[in-house]
């Protein structure tokens, strides 16, 4: 079984496109076009990340702030590594 691990995120919904960015402190900053109304921000989430990963949506999952804007995730099957490789960061 491959590794997983857990990223803390900030989240600004309701953004005129898709993006990511490093904070200074080193939190990962996605900004999602989807508005924070009834999961959507947070699906758009997952499937943003998904498609920038190339996992799918099933390896990702919202373990800690559903209805904040910060959020931590888990990915499965992926080291930190594999993640900062391919988003770049």
């Amino acid at each position: 079984m491959k590794n997983s691990c857990q990223l803390n995120l900030k989240i600004s919904p309701g953004a005129k496109h898709n993006d990511l960015g490093v904070l200074e402190d080193g939190t990962l900053k996605v900004r999602v076009k989807a508005p924070p109304v009834d999961g959507k921000a947070n699906q758009e989430l997952i499937r943003f990340l998904s498609k920038k990963l190339k996992v799918p949506g099933s390896s990702i999952a919202i373990t800690h702030g559903f209805t904040s804007k910060n959020k931590v995730i888990s990915i499965d099957g992926l080291t930190i590594e594999e993640i900062c490789i391919r988003l770049g960061i």
